[in-house]
């Protein structure tokens, strides 16, 4: 059965056909950070760590795993440029049900329109690695 977490993951999936990997974490991320601040706690019960690309939890992974094994989002392997492997992912359009609020609701169709058109570079360098957290991160190596 599919948590809230995988819901969530769904929910960029689908609504930002395409996203790769870290795109994915990065939507997740700017939507926790956003609930923090506008609902007084995160929307998933991630626990961020630094990465090669800044925030990240394994969880996440598992979740896409999940979703493309039950058969509710596609898994395409891609080469960049650099020659380095990487993954995007389409909805199925099979559905899966979801529990959030309005407000929940409200902020993660603001992440996925602000955000899902940004090249990763741009995500990255321009917003995420600009939060607060991120800094601060940054700050204490």
């Amino acid at each position: 059965m599919a948590g809230k977490l995988e819901q969530l993951v769904r929910y960029f999936v689908g609504h930002i056909p395409g996203a790769g990997r870290t795109q994915i974490v990065k939507f997740l991320y700017l939507a926790d950070l956003e609930c923090r601040q506008y609902l007084g706690g995160q929307l998933s019960d991630l626990e961020y760590r630094w990465d090669e690309h800044g925030p990240f939890d394994a969880r996440i992974l598992a979740a896409l795993d999940w979703l493309r094994d039950n058969g509710f989002i596609e898994e395409e392997q891609i080469t960049f440029p650099t020659g380095a492997k990487g993954y995007r992912y389409t909805s199925t359009g099979r559905s899966l049900p979801t529990a959030f609020t309005d407000a929940e609701l409200g902020i993660l169709s603001h992440v996925a329109s602000a955000y899902g058109a940004l090249k990763l570079r741009d995500l990255l360098e321009e917003i995420v690695y600009e939060t607060v957290p991120m800094r601060d991160a940054r700050a204490r190596k």
